[in-house]
């Protein structure tokens, strides 16, 4: 698939000049690999494109280089993908966003599993109204009324693991990881009080079907035990069952209650409105006014959106905390530098208030290359509505176009040596223009993105300065991509700990 001619229609489609007076026509199709298309062979192909793809991004994407920053593939489901990579390409396509030519992807299994009525499965009007309604409770204001539930759960992993330490036993520090994370997902998202330690495990349980069941739709329908979809949908029900409850409860409660209580995300969905102007006011405050209902969010959209919120908070954390173990233990004269900055901001104190954690260049720069290291987001896909260039290259309508965010973050020629875990090019100049795209960008720019390094960065304040930490065995420093990257051993990220006593 090196190059194929337009079909006559397409072409005659295409004779109408661009916007930039060219015609459409003189654009060529993206080049590509050789796909297999013959039917039904081509089903093969799909499998082993997404296979790669989820597997070993980086050996597939390596190998794609030769055609560039934009090139044509088959898509697991569709006739055919344009794979995009680059930041001055990906700004293109955030623009087509905006302008309502490219469409977010979301097919009616992913549907199924994620619901109607959260951000991504939504466009236009819709998705720009609730998307401002949404962002009410990702507010530098609210992101600080979480800091004292966030503080409340590091104490809690922190303590276990200076505990261990002294005992003189061994962890498995992912698993530990995925736990905080979990919990700092569902306490921010729905309360302290809502969840005890046996719920969060059964939850936990059914998070991670439901997280396998994204990663592997086509098994929907299979038999025991391949049928992962369906064990998904299944897992999804406890899941939303429990986000009803926390919905019904809080619509229950005084406003002497809700005035006690601590706010958490549902808290400013539920209260959250639009008034005629399209501003967003609390319904809850003096500002809010007779005209604060004209749009809020309904109750299955906001469960939808706890459950988008939970997949993003939870599993993206997880995942970098895992790849960051490996990186930091791998990476000795990093682990030291990090932790010299942290001393230095503590000045004696059991915690560097948020405000001053937050700005710390070194503390972001490590959390920054972590995400661009191991992306956990391979790729974002959507559609094109109409005839689109893009680098260079003619995307026709309906086409569905990938943002390569793998690649992307591994652009040799933005990032010297891109498969090496490098955070001091974050801080000296060293990035060729761009910059890391973790989070992708335009008007689907993840809206957690904030909250996500909050709660990374907390973490790594206490656990950092007070425990010295090193993998028993090298299997716990090699990394597996399925679903996410994470360490790859069967026993996690197997740790010593040693107690670290830090002299002021």
């Amino acid at each position: 698939m090196v190059q194929q001619e337009l079909p006559t229609a397409t072409r005659e489609r295409l004779l109408t000049p661009n916007t930039e007076g060219v015609p459409s026509a003189q654009l060529q199709l993206p080049p590509g690999p050789f796909q297999i298309t013959t039917p039904p062979f081509d089903t093969l192909q799909r499998f082993w494109n997404i296979l790669s793809i989820l597997l070993a991004p980086r050996e597939f994407f390596r190998a794609m280089e030769q055609y560039g920053d934009v090139y044509r593939m088959l898509p697991f489901i569709g006739s055919d993908v344009a794979m995009v990579s680059g930041v001055e390409n990906l700004k293109q396509c955030w623009a087509y966003e905006k302008e309502g030519k490219l469409v977010q992807v979301s097919p009616p299994v992913i549907q199924q599993l994620m619901g109607k009525e959260n951000l991504n499965a939504i466009e236009g009007e819709d998705h720009a109204r609730m998307r401002r309604l949404y962002m009410s409770a990702f507010t530098q204001a609210a992101l600080m009324s979480y800091v004292p539930t966030v503080e409340d759960i590091v104490d809690k992993y922190v303590d276990r693991w200076v505990a261990a330490a002294r005992e003189g036993r061994q962890l498995d520090l992912s698993s530990d990881m995925k736990l905080y994370t979990l919990e700092v997902a569902w306490k921010v998202l729905c309360g302290q009080a809502s969840i005890s330690d046996d719920k969060l495990q059964q939850l936990s349980e059914s998070f991670m079907a439901w997280v396998k069941g994204l990663a592997a739709p086509w098994t929907k329908g299979w038999v025991a035990p391949f049928n992962i979809y369906d064990k998904a949908l299944e897992a999804k029900d406890d899941i939303m069952q429990f986000a009803a409850s926390v919905v019904d409860a809080k619509r229950a409660m005084s406003p002497a209650e809700r005035a006690a209580s601590r706010k958490d995300v549902v808290d400013y969905l539920l209260s959250a409105r639009m008034t005629s102007d399209g501003e967003v006011v609390d319904a809850e405050s003096a500002d809010a006014g007779k005209d604060a209902d004209v749009f809020q969010m309904s109750d299955q959209a906001i469960a939808d959106n706890v459950l988008l919120t939970l997949f993003a908070g939870h599993d993206t954390s997880s995942s970098t905390l895992g790849v960051m173990l490996v990186a930091l233990a791998s990476n000795p004269q990093v682990l030291k530098d990090l932790r010299k900055e942290l001393d230095d901001a503590a000045q004696g104190r059991s915690r560097i208030p948020w405000p001053e954690l937050r700005k710390l260049p070194f503390l972001d720069a490590v959390i920054t290359e972590t995400l661009r290291w191991e992306p956990i987001v391979v790729q974002l896909s959507r559609m094109a509505e109409e005839d689109l260039e893009i680098g260079g290259y003619l995307v026709p309508k309906g086409w569905q176009v990938d943002y390569n965010l793998f690649a992307t973050n591994q652009d040799g020629s933005v990032f010297s040596d891109p498969s090496f875990f490098d955070p001091y090019r974050h801080l000296q100049g060293q990035i060729n223009g761009g910059s890391p795209v973790p989070f992708g960008g335009g008007k689907r720019v993840c809206p957690g993105a904030e909250l996500a390094r909050l709660e990374m960065k907390m973490l790594l304040d206490r656990f950092v300065r007070e425990v010295e930490f090193e993998a028993i065995d090298a299997s716990s420093l090699e990394l597996s991509r399925f679903p996410n990257p994470f360490p790859a051993s069967k026993g996690g990220f197997k740790a010593r700990l040693t107690e670290r006593v830090v002299e002021v």
